[in-house]
């Protein structure tokens, strides 16, 4: 009698065999519907080395735009949710079948529709995976009408600490993924290569960085670029990132204020008994961050007062 073993169930009893540790599952990094977040997009840099125990310092990534994700339910057959982003204004969509396998594409939209159909999905991320573990797959896509079909590649190749311009994560793991494809044409099959480094921390459900190089064979690359997580608004909902909030909350050193509305006129902090306190503050693409060593242990209310005259005004907890 042949015993039947779940594929998936299987693959945890191999890791256990050859001693390998699973570090990422689709309940650490799978996103939820009504889930909200922004990446920087930033000049590409170098992705550092392979292995367990490193220390990838991205501190020095420079902002050249900004991008707004919201997962939101898919009409798109197949699809289990829609990442939307807007990047500078500019709409594009993905979407994705996410289950206990991983992460896969259904879908790639702008504002004219649909421009990449996929017939069978593209795996951007295999899950669960573990150190050093392979996973490849094949998928065959349409661009536009013009045919597609690839071969992509991904190894967990790192472990370790990785340091943002938002700060500093532990227990952070790697994912390499190497894509092959080619194209077809009138005039012949063109071919290319997409290597992409992404980090990845178990329980933010996003990306907390990416670098990505796309090349045609036999020439430099045409698209390099990086990006990394805001985290201190990673997880609002889309009604929340409306309204005026304060993170990381108790307040340890630095926080950032997320403005309601543009045009942020001043900015007072006060105590309970109304007394003012002077803390410098750096205004970025879409948050202040205010540093908070003047203020010691307690209670106090930060107000901020608009251009167009609107005044709000929220409570923080400084430990």
């Amino acid at each position: 009698m042949k015993i039947k073993i779940p594929a998936l169930a299987f693959y945890l009893f191999l890791c256990s065999k050859i001693g390998a540790q699973i570090l990422l599952t689709a309940g650490d990094v799978n996103p939820s519907l009504g889930q909200m977040s922004v990446t920087y997009q930033c000049p590409i840099v170098s992705p550092g080395d392979s292995g367990t125990n490193q220390t990838w310092d991205l501190s020095g990534l420079t902002p050249t735009a900004t991008t707004t994700r919201s997962y939101t339910a898919s009409t798109i057959q197949g699809a289990t949710i829609r990442q939307n982003r807007n990047t500078n204004g500019a709409l594009t969509a993905f979407d994705l079948k996410c289950d206990s396998s991983g992460q896969a594409v259904i879908a790639q939209s702008n504002e004219t529709g649909v421009v990449i159909g996929y017939f069978n999905t593209k795996k951007i991320l295999t899950l669960p995976v573990a150190y050093g573990t392979i996973h490849q797959s094949y998928y065959h896509a349409s661009a536009s009408g013009t045919p597609v079909y690839g071969l992509l590649t991904q190894t967990l190749d790192g472990s370790g600490t990785l340091i943002t311009p938002e700060g500093t994560f532990s227990n952070v793991v790697r994912i390499h993924s190497h894509d092959n494809f080619y194209v077809e044409t009138n005039l012949g099959n063109l071919y290319y290569t997409e290597d992409t480094y992404t980090w990845y921390k178990a329980g933010i459900k996003d990306e907390l960085a990416s670098i990505t190089s796309i090349a045609q064979v036999g020439y430099p690359p045409y698209y390099e670029s990086a990006l990394y997580l805001e985290t201190t608004t990673y997880g609002l909902t889309e009604e929340e990132m409306g309204k005026l909030a304060i993170y990381p909350t108790p307040v340890i050193s630095n926080f950032s204020i997320q403005p309601s509305e543009a045009g942020v006129k001043s900015i007072t902090i006060s105590d309970a008994q109304g007394k003012l306190f002077t803390c410098s503050y750096k205004e970025l693409a879409n948050r202040i961050v205010v540093d908070s060593e003047p203020l010691s242990s307690g209670v106090y209310f930060v107000r901020l007062t608009y251009a167009s005259g609107k005044a709000e005004q929220t409570k923080i907890v400084k430990e």
